[in-house]
């Protein structure tokens, strides 16, 4: 095999810095780097006075459970790196937030969403969403509501009652109009599934022992795709060192 210079890199920093730290270093310290280039603090000009800088932005705070690119293509090796780029920072935020803050938790949970997502080529459900006309488990109760409000998002939120409830917990409006096309787009997209995971299932918990069936059965309502999902999460582990 060829040798893959920056592939090589994204191996040593994986297994060197496990916890983040030069990632978090890197952040801090490089929006400094161009006011420092600029106007060294030892360079003085008698007689002229000293122009101060805009102060840089404050830098990024990255979790040390932040996943990386090279990790989510490990997860999800049939996935476009366009794709992945994409959503990775989304994935990072809503892991923080949602409190998906182990390794063995954010293994189960990419699994989850990376078959939602058809390997993160999606944020809606390829079928119209008719199968849930009349639906009242879901809120449907009205007509045309089964397509107006077909799974969405990461991990595919599905029905009138599921819209409503996000829509009250991030304050937007998501059943009127157009408004329910939010959910396809992120932050919303991935913010969702994190709201889903944690405040609906509660799966951190279940994700705590392992038990791929369990959770999705509580996402899915079956085991419709499980094989598809076990593989995720297998790469996942693999990608995590998790034994």
């Amino acid at each position: 095999m060829p040798n893959q210079p920056g592939r090589n890199i994204d191996i040593f920093l994986n297994r060197v810095d496990i916890f983040g730290t030069l990632n978090r270093l890197t952040l801090t310290v490089a929006p400094y780097i161009p006011d420092f280039l600029v106007k060294p603090f030892w360079v003085t000009t008698p007689g002229v006075k000293t122009v101060k800088l805009n102060k840089p932005a404050p830098p990024i705070v990255a979790s040390p459970f932040d996943i990386t690119l090279a990790q989510l293509k490990i997860i999800c090796p049939s996935a476009k790196v366009s794709d992945l780029t994409v959503v990775l920072p989304h994935l990072n935020t809503t892991m923080r937030k949602y409190d998906i803050n182990t390794r063995l938790r954010q293994a189960h949970f990419l699994a989850q969403v990376a078959h939602e997502s058809a390997n993160f080529r999606t944020t809606k459900e390829y079928a119209s969403g008719a199968a849930y006309e009349g639906r009242k488990d879901l809120g449907n109760t009205e007509e045309g509501d089964g397509r107006k409000f077909k799974g969405r998002g990461l991990i595919q939120i599905t029905g009138r009652s599921n819209y409503i409830s996000y829509g009250k917990y991030v304050n937007q409006d998501l059943t009127t109009g157009e408004n329910p096309k939010k959910l396809e787009r992120y932050p919303l997209a991935a913010d969702s599934a994190g709201w889903f995971w944690t405040k609906v299932k509660k799966l951190n918990a279940k994700a705590d022992l392992d038990n791929l069936t369990l959770i999705t059965k509580r996402i899915n309502g079956g085991t419709n795709g499980i094989k598809d999902r076990r593989q995720h999460l297998i790469n996942a582990k693999k990608a995590f060192n998790i034994k």
